[in-house]
């Protein structure tokens, strides 16, 4: 944190719980007033899988786990509502951007549907 609030106008955080993210955020914040600086744009970088409705979530999640190798799920996963709200309790606990993974890269329809979760979340 010292590092960013030396030389960064933004400190982007991975992979965190929305408890986590406030947590980092409360960190970082302090770490900025002690530095005497304003605080710094907070972001965070995540795993994400969005569909429409549930079959198209559940399609891509078993896509994402065959590019990943992976078991579980991304850290963000399901219907562009259900996104848009836990994205607001992220917002709500500082963060002010979210970049979010997709790595199913032949899967270019996702790149749409999380322009309609960018809508969604205003």
């Amino acid at each position: 944190v010292r590092a960013a609030v030396a030389c960064a106008d933004e400190y982007n955080t991975t992979f965190p719980t929305v408890e986590q993210a406030r947590d980092r955020r409360r960190a970082v914040d302090e770490a900025a007033r002690a530095g005497g600086r304003e605080p710094l744009t907070f972001s965070m970088m995540t795993g994400c899988v969005v569909g429409r409705d549930r079959a198209e979530v559940d399609e891509r999640l078993r896509a994402w786990r065959n590019v990943t190798g992976r078991d579980g799920d991304p850290p963000l996963s399901g219907t562009v509502d259900e996104l848009a709200e836990r994205l607001r309790a992220y917002e709500s606990a500082g963060v002010e951007r979210a970049m979010l993974q997709h790595l199913d890269h032949e899967d270019v329809e996702m790149v749409a549907v999380l322009g309609e979760l960018a809508s969604a979340c205003g």
